[in-house]
């Protein structure tokens, strides 16, 4: 039993049983052994020594009650079973034992009780234990973690483990460790965790697991996560889910026991922590089988939503400095609101320290409005539909001097449909359709970006099908193109010019209006743009005209025809145009 004020109370002992004179006062009426003669010193037997060939013990019961925390636990090892054999005092010879014993929480009904073994034989000097657990549940740590983690955790441990030493020397080995059946749950009571933002898995298994305490190296064999579920959420408050998972600070007590702590031998301990061998740690081989990975943020103005679900992946090889490229696969599921799953893979290598990571790039239909809301923050532009697809070598170095980026290989965006958040009347954002295409292809992307280098991109074509774009003067007598930026970053539409002055009004224009815009010098680092021939295919232009009275529209259809291959290098050959259309319907 632990009391309330964190004191072990073991069985039989009282405030009697504790000596009341002083340490000291048993030993002075003794002789002391330098005045007895030599001879009899010599005579004196060297210790007791006990030998107990066979000792059992069966239907036991050990009571575990802990009173420091509240509420207390109660724990109980029933069917307690104790084997040893050939015990020798003192340890000159290996003892042989066996235990056996099931913990349950003691208030709890119909609690299924968790198995526990032991075996091994060893001395002082060398030997070996091994453990055997299973179905022991998370749950009878809870009281132990309600200061850690606000939501319950659940789920069940086995696994068989063994501890080895000789001398100084200790190991521990693991055939196998499993968590199974493991999900946070909301705590009762409290409010704000709801069960489909906590995670959970069916399980959690590592094989061949060897640790090595004297050269801090950890080895494990195998690492499985098999059906994992997550939901990474932010509020429209930028607190992550996270967070409410976190109970708060505790009153005090740690800073008081970091104060408390002497401050003497500093030094030897900065050396100590100093000339400590670092641990390594190598896995073998890590899976995940089936995951779903949900991602939710509710800051942006237009909430985030992506899920990569039937997620599977694995690394092998890895080592957690990072220091060595180690092989990735990555297949799923990818999908957002009101859209049809998309399909996403990665095969290639990755390194962290530094960061590179370069391998072969497989999406399909990957849903890019579903992150627009990240890189259209200061555009006034509402991405409703951009099924994006990729096929290619890809390559990323977060080098000294900057990034790293090499892109090759054939891309397109199908169903695009892109709108305007423009009102006339500045007060209200209304939306309208801008740009919507079936079709985009651009086969043969070559992109490469480099510190002290010039940007390049090179497409070998371009092919647009089905298109419409919208073109609108508003009834101010700005090309509503001119709004779409926002001035302050938020999606607040840049202030409109003044209108012009009536024709009697004095002209007052500064004669800094008339000096022309400042020519561009060429620059070694200015980027490289390479793009052949593009080809339009079936598409419309609507343009209307609110400035004047009466308004004024005009359509533009069955627009196709094609740009010749153009270049930004400096004595490239002009494009050639040829673009056949219908004018309001006519030839």
């Amino acid at each position: 039993t632990r009391g309330k004020d964190g004191a072990l109370n073991l069985p039989g002992a009282s405030a009697s049983d504790k000596p009341t004179g002083p340490v000291g006062s048993v030993a002075a009426t003794a002789t002391p052994q330098s005045s007895q003669p030599a001879a009899a010193q010599a005579q004196a037997p060297s210790g007791w020594q006990v030998a107990l060939e066979r000792l059992q013990v069966q239907g036991g019961r050990i009571r575990l009650t802990d009173e420091s925390l509240a509420p207390a636990v109660k724990l109980d090892l029933a069917d307690t079973q104790l084997k040893l054999k050939d015990v020798h005092w003192p340890l000159s010879k290996p003892v042989r034992f066996e235990a056996a014993a099931k913990l349950l929480a003691r208030d709890v009904k119909g609690a299924k009780p968790a198995n526990i073994q032991l075996s091994g034989e060893g001395t002082g000097q060398a030997g070996a234990v091994t453990a055997k657990l299973s179905d022991l549940g998370l749950s009878l740590a809870a009281p132990y973690l309600v200061n850690y983690l606000v939501p319950q955790a659940n789920g069940m441990l086995e696994g068989e483990l063994t501890a080895s030493w000789k001398g100084s020397d200790l190991q521990l080995q693991a055939k196998r460790l499993a968590l199974r059946d493991f999900a946070l749950t909301p705590p009762a009571g409290k409010a704000g965790i709801t069960q489909k933002e906590l995670p959970a898995f069916k399980l959690l298994e590592a094989g061949a697991v060897a640790v090595d305490l004297q050269k801090h190296a950890v080895t494990v064999g195998s690492l499985a996560l098999r059906n994992p579920t997550l939901r990474v959420a932010r509020g429209d408050d930028g607190q992550w889910m996270f967070a409410r998972w976190l109970p708060g600070t505790a009153s005090g007590t740690t800073a008081t026991t970091a104060k408390e702590k002497p401050a003497g031998n500093t030094t030897t301990n900065n050396t100590t922590k100093a000339k400590a061998l670092p641990w390594t740690v190598t896995l073998a081989d890590a899976s995940l089988v089936d995951g779903t990975l949900t991602y939710v943020d509710r800051l942006p103005a237009k909430t985030v939503f992506l899920e990569l679900s039937a997620l599977q992946t694995r690394v092998k090889n890895l080592t957690l400095d990072g220091k060595k490229p180690v092989p990735v696969s990555l297949s799923a599921k990818v999908r957002s609101i009101r859209t049809d799953p998309g399909t996403l893979a990665f095969d290639g290598t990755l390194m962290w320290d530094p960061l590179v990571a370069q391998g072969t790039l497989n999406a399909a239909q990957f849903p890019a409005q579903a992150l627009a809301p990240y890189g259209m923050s200061g555009l006034r532009l509402d991405l409703l539909r951009a099924d994006t697809s990729f096929k290619g070598q890809v390559r990323y170095a977060s080098l000294s001097a900057g990034p790293e980026v090499q892109v090759r290989g054939d891309a397109a965006i199908e169903d695009l449909k892109l709108n305007s958040l423009i009102s006339s009347t500045r007060v209200a954002a209304n939306s309208e359709e801008l740009l919507n295409w079936k079709a985009l292809s651009a086969p043969g992307i070559d992109f490469s970006m480099a510190p002290g280098a010039p940007m390049r991109l090179k497409v070998r074509e371009l092919s647009l099908a089905d298109f419409f774009a919208r073109r609108i003067i508003n009834p101010e007598g700005r090309l509503v193109l001119q709004d779409l930026v926002s001035a302050d970053g938020k999606g607040t539409p840049a202030a409109a010019p003044a209108t012009a002055a009536p024709a009697s009004a004095p002209a007052s224009a500064p004669a800094s209006a008339s000096v022309p815009a400042p020519v561009h010098t060429a620059s070694p680092n200015d980027p490289v743009f390479d793009i052949g021939p593009i080809r339009l295919v079936n598409g419309r232009v609507a343009f209307s005209d609110r400035f004047i009275k009466p308004n004024y529209s005009a359509d533009l259809s069955e627009l196709s025809g094609s740009m010749s291959h153009f270049s930004s290098q400096p004595g490239a050959a002009l494009a050639s145009l040829e673009l056949r259309g219908r004018a309001e319907g006519t030839a």
